[in-house]
């Protein structure tokens, strides 16, 4: 066992960890050229922090360990709590921040096939409300997977309001609410179909849920759910986004889906996800409003913002062709056959101190000679 990695985490080869690097690094600058300044977050933190905001976090499903003071605590499941905690103490009236970490998930060894410790980039606009605050972060989601290098991408958006409506209007509520936004969101008509006839829905309510499966596409679904819950805010506040997004250009990569919802609780007005037609039904990145998070930090304040899964962008990436981005090589490569100690080292630092990259290298002169032809390396025996 101790020369394998446990399931559901990752190690990265130096050219895998470069693609890493650089593919952080570009997303870094699409956050930064909005004005997002980046903020670092610690990986272990306090229990309570996750189990003491109701919908939050699954607790079951967070890697818990003692403290020697016997306090709980937690590897980050979550990023979105810390900035939170962190903008409240702040106390500016509008925060604009980006994290770059990586977050854990405990799942059982059945379920080997997710990842339990994966890097993220994201992205919180606290203190900003309405639809300018909202385009923006689905604009810099946009942006980011373009400066990554993703052409072929949908980012959906939804809204928790116009499902709720719909609900709470059928008297539907507690864990049959919860079950029926599961089906919905995957868009299971029979197991709604079937919910609906267990608690015994009114046909009229019934057909209204039933709908919203079918509430996904263009921006015509927007009238469509006009029509079936007249003078709905949500709706009137996802078109006004809509049109935001659609003068910037960014149309060819939006859709309206009604339906879709998040296993996150606290969110309390527009959610999206985004996806990438070779990854299925994977998200890339997900993100959304939650206006009411900031009061369990004792500040009252709205916020909106999302984030990137590092990894399935990588691997979204792969399938639509990206060049294959490798470690870079040495500009320079030598071996010491005569030089003193002395000699090598001033020689070797004035290279680098003009911004080469110099590589001694431990080997004999063929196999030497041999590297720096393959590699097109400037090669020196000193």
């Amino acid at each position: 066992m101790k020369n394998a990695i446990p399931y559901g985490v990752s190690q990265y080869k130096p050219d895998d960890c470069f693609a890493k690097k650089s593919l952080e690094d570009k997303i870094r600058a699409a956050f930064e050229g909005y004005g997002y300044l980046r903020v670092d977050l610690p990986t272990l933190d306090n229990f309570e922090l996750f189990n003491g905001i109701v919908g939050a976090t699954d607790t079951r499903r967070m890697f818990k360990l003692t403290d020697n003071d016997g306090a709980l605590l937690a590897l980050r499941p979550d990023p979105t709590l810390q900035v939170c905690r962190m903008a409240a103490a702040m106390g500016e009236s509008v925060s604009k921040l980006y994290y770059t970490v990586n977050s854990f998930e405990y799942l059982p060894a059945a379920d080997g096939l997710r990842s339990r410790e994966f890097p993220q980039a994201g992205i919180e606009l606290i203190g900003e409300s309405g639809e300018a605050g909202d385009a923006e972060v689905i604009a810099v989601a946009i942006d980011s997977l373009l400066k990554a290098g993703l052409t072929d991408f949908l980012i959906e958006l939804g809204h928790i309001d116009f499902l709720y409506g719909i609900l709470s209007g059928a008297g539907i509520d507690g864990a049959a609410r919860k079950e029926l936004r599961k089906l919905i969101d995957i868009k299971d008509s029979l197991g709604v179909s079937m919910l609906l006839d267990k608690h015994k829905v009114d046909a009229k309510s019934a057909a209204a849920i039933m709908s919203v499966t079918t509430l996904f596409g263009g921006a015509e679904v927007l009238d469509k759910a006009e029509k079936l819950a007249a003078g709905s805010g949500a709706v009137a506040y996802l078109r006004k986004v809509y049109t935001v997004l659609k003068a910037a250009g960014y149309e060819k990569y939006i859709s309206i889906d009604l339906g879709l919802v998040r296993k996150r609780d606290y969110y309390s007005g527009i959610v999206f996800r985004g996806f990438c037609r070779d990854l299925g039904g994977v998200p890339i990145l997900s993100g959304g409003r939650y206006d009411r998070l900031m009061d369990n930090f004792g500040r009252s304040t709205p916020a909106t913002g999302m984030s990137i899964g590092i990894g399935h962008l990588m691997t979204a990436l792969k399938y639509q062709g990206a060049p294959k981005v490798a470690a870079p090589v040495p500009d320079i490569a030598y071996i010491a056959v005569k030089a003193d100690a002395s000699a090598e080292h001033k020689w070797a630092t004035e290279l680098r101190t003009k911004g080469k990259r110099v590589s001694k290298m431990f080997c004999n002169e063929k196999e030497f000679k041999k590297y720096c032809k393959e590699n097109g390396i400037e090669g020196h025996v000193i």
